[in-house]
């Protein structure tokens, strides 16, 4: 069963009740802080009175350009910033970090609104059982492709893998997980992802944003791959794919073993082109009627004055043509275009000598941004590049 990608409006990285009370209880504390370096040097020399530590006289300690650099690291913040609130808390580096913080998440706040439509795709798996899929949006490619925006993509897709009791995702099927609690899933360091987002947000000053995340499970005999075009980091790229296959018996090691390899090509094939559902029949009832009612203006359109009966004949070959387009078993196979991904499976079922066949129970394909800017037009030219890919390895 093939659940459609849906495309809901990019939500703030800032949601909970909790979370806004934070943001508010920033954004005055930013208020309230030095407007200029000289003055929190000021403050820095009356607040050092009596440390011990040695101050040049300027009011900076002698390992001032050290303690910079560590905070520069440790926060990921300015380092105009950084310099202000060591400055401000005295050079005591607990207090700049805890005003960083802070100042971080007013910088969250105000830009949480600006449209995110960059970013990653992170994918995470448990054996051949599990697939979980995040997308985060930023609002530059360049945020989206750094280590520290890859570090928590990654995270969130791990901590969506331990969502999977409470979101009673079905066996073989596409689950979209509850918003919400996919914010709220704890990452390695004991933060929700919605906290993570709104940190990273302060740290890189673009709206980082929460969208979307799937759970696919592998049904009674069956197992579910993965496949991540281009990563620019392990599990993480623009665009993913995960199918499930489910065989009609118990399965020998071996052949679990050939069947995740199967799942991984054909989560390839999807990717590259661009595969929406399993089959014309596994397809809503809403898509297809959709599908008809824009091919019933185009041609009505196109051909005036012609016969209702006519232009009902060319619909129904248009429609059948996309379906073919659109529909995985219908696809020629990316590796092997003298076959039909139906074809395929057929053939791979015969050769495991698999009793009651193979099926493919679940297909779910995510590019980032897709519904929030215009889709890239090369179709042709991503699929060969694909293809190009699998013929180099």
């Amino acid at each position: 069963m093939l659940r459609q990608c849906s495309t809901p409006l990019v939500r703030s990285a800032l949601l909970g009740p909790q979370w806004q009370q934070l943001a508010a209880a920033a954004a005055n504390t930013a208020s309230s802080w030095p407007c200029s370096a000289s003055s929190c040097l000021q403050d820095s020399t009356a607040a050092a009175a009596g440390t011990g530590r040695s101050y040049s006289a300027a009011g900076m300690p002698a390992n001032a350009m050290d303690m910079i650099k560590e905070l520069r690291k440790t926060s990921g913040a300015p380092i105009a910033d950084v310099k202000s609130c060591l400055a401000a808390a005295g050079w005591d580096m607990g207090a700049a970090m805890e005003a960083l913080r802070l100042k971080g998440l007013a910088a969250a706040v105000k830009k949480a609104s600006r449209h995110a439509s960059e970013g990653l795709v992170a994918v995470a798996q448990l054996g051949h059982e599990l697939v979980s899929v995040v997308e985060i949006n930023s609002e530059t490619d360049f945020v989206g492709r750094s280590a520290p925006f890859q570090q928590l993509a990654a995270a969130a897709a791990k901590a969506a893998l331990g969502l999977a009791p409470q979101a009673a995702a079905a066996a073989g099927q596409v689950h979209e997980i509850d918003f919400q609690q996919l914010a709220a899933a704890r990452l390695g360091d004991g933060s929700s992802i919605e906290e993570g987002c709104a940190l990273l947000a302060g740290q890189v000053r673009e709206n980082i944003a929460l969208r979307r995340g799937y759970l696919v499970s592998a049904g009674p005999h069956g197992v579910v791959s993965s496949y991540v075009h281009m990563p620019v980091a392990l599990g993480a790229g623009r665009i993913a794919a995960v199918v499930a296959l489910q065989a009609g018996a118990q399965l020998e090691q071996a052949a679990q073993a050939q069947l995740h390899q199967l799942g991984s090509n054909l989560a390839m094939h999807s990717a590259g082109m661009a595969s929406q559902f399993i089959s014309r029949q596994a397809m809503p009832a809403a898509a297809l009627a959709t599908a008809r009612t824009d091919f019933e203006s185009a041609t009505a359109a196109q051909m005036p004055g012609k016969p209702a009966e006519v232009l009902a004949k060319i619909v129904d070959g248009k429609v059948a043509k996309w379906c073919k387009d659109v529909c995985l078993l219908d696809q020629k196979y990316l590796l092997d275009d003298s076959l039909t991904v139906s074809q395929l499976l057929k053939q791979q079922a015969q050769q495991l000598q698999l009793q009651g066949g193979l099926t493919v129970s679940a297909l779910l394909r995510v590019q980032v941004g897709e519904g929030l800017q215009r889709e890239d037009a090369g179709k042709l030219d991503f699929a060969a590049e694909v293809a190009a890919m699998a013929g180099s390895k």
